[in-house]
């Protein structure tokens, strides 16, 4: 099945038209990629915006729209090659630290719409090929709220996503009196944390999603673009 599906469908690669992958290696190489913010909020460390190619954004946009999720894989690789060829040091800093990928969660509904949340597709990914530990399911999104996209104005996306995640059952039962990693009691929540997203635009639905842990939490978001 798979292989008839590659011959009515082939992959083509989305900076060159080559057919075999989305993004053969030698446009990986050539991708645009983004900058490393450091954040004044206490509650986040840095925001690293991988990339900035317009190549990478139509293939999120086809993803997340077109339903193309074996896109997800392939939007993968490129970001474990982007992180360890060009933010290497990052990469071993969040190695030696032991931060956990966090996929930022959709709502029960969005998700059942879709199919899938791109995020967590990716960053399941991403997390493995970078040896990275990797959980989907310590947050929820209790509020249903409007795309980002389909907000246009700073302050009506801060507001659109007030109050929107929880820590999951049983972390939010124990919640703030959880145990930190190495002390052998109750639920493990992470002391470090990686906000993973697909697109950032004004930093609300991450900030969001970061107040929801404890002070001394270290928090860095990765976004693709």
């Amino acid at each position: 099945m798979s292989f008839l599906l590659d011959l009515l469908f082939p992959r083509l690669c989305y900076g060159c038209s080559q057919i075999g992958s989305y993004f053969c290696p030698e446009c990986t190489k050539k991708l645009t990629t983004g900058k490393l913010n450091h954040l004044t909020s206490s509650k986040i460390e840095a925001h690293l915006s991988l990339f900035n190619d317009s190549t990478v954004k139509q293939a999120i946009l086809d993803l997340k729209y077109n339903f193309v999720s074996d896109l997800a894989p392939s939007l993968a690789k490129i970001s474990a090659y982007t992180l360890k060829n060009r933010f290497p040091l990052i990469v071993e800093y969040w190695r030696q630290s032991n931060f956990t990928f966090i996929p930022v969660p959709l709502h029960h509904y969005r998700q059942n719409w879709r199919g899938f949340n791109q995020a967590s597709l990716i960053g399941q990914s991403l997390a493995k090929l970078l040896k990275l530990p990797f959980n989907p399911n310590l947050v929820t999104k209790t509020k249903y709220t409007l795309t980002q996209a389909k907000t246009s104005h700073k302050a009506l996306r801060l507001k659109n996503q007030q109050n929107t995640f929880s820590l999951r059952s049983p972390y939010n039962s124990f919640f703030p009196a959880l145990s930190r990693e190495g002390s052998g009691e109750g639920f493990v929540l992470p002391s470090h944390i990686i906000i993973f997203d697909d697109v950032y635009t004004t930093g609300a639905t991450s900030t969001s999603l970061a107040k929801i842990f404890p002070k001394n939490t270290s928090i860095w978001i990765l976004s693709l673009v």
